[in-house]
């Protein structure tokens, strides 16, 4: 019986590894991360952004303000019109202060009037609904793994039941 547990447990545990490691690999091959940004005419921007599917556009390093653009509206915006051009992100009402944006497939660009600080990154996701399956499959392949050591544990400290020699005896007489 106890080793039954500690054998489950162990397949577990390793279904539960290469679930995790999966979704964990799957998952930095669709978030794609830059760091970078070019001036010119006052502006900042990032690269072209570009999303296949209904995506997900991140940034993160600190309180910055950005402005979500479509890549085409670059040569119309200024300081003054940007706003009329921005996207509105998924966490506030206002184009400047948000940080989060979910955006229908095309071509989309960053930009900002002030040169932003190192450390702010964006990333990006070309199809949310696949990048969220790959990091439920991470979440459940941590999760197989945590329970299989608590099964694995238990199976390691179970006793087996005493058996006296005389059911040992019988059991082999009967199998004959």
């Amino acid at each position: 019986m106890r080793k039954d547990i500690i054998k489950k447990s162990l397949i577990i545990l390793i279904v539960g590894i290469i679930l995790a490691v999966a979704g964990l690999s799957l998952t930095a091959d669709y978030l794609k991360v830059g760091t970078t940004y070019l001036s010119q005419n006052g502006m900042y921007t990032s690269s072209e952004i570009n999303i296949t599917g209904n995506g997900l556009i991140n940034i993160e390093g600190g309180n910055f303000s950005f402005y979500l653009i479509k890549y085409s509206d670059l040569g119309k915006v200024n300081k003054e019109n940007i706003q009329n051009f921005s996207l509105v992100p998924v966490n506030s009402n206002s184009p400047v202060s948000g940080d989060e944006f979910l955006v229908p497939a095309g071509s989309y660009i960053l930009v900002s009037f002030v040169n932003p600080p190192s450390g702010i990154i964006y990333s990006y996701a070309s199809h949310e609904g696949t990048f969220t399956d790959l990091g439920i499959l991470l979440l459940l392949g941590i999760f197989m793994v945590g329970i299989s050591i608590i099964i694995l544990i238990i199976g390691i400290l179970k006793r087996e039941k005493f058996k006296p020699p005389e059911e040992e005896f019988f059991k082999e007489q009967s199998k004959e």
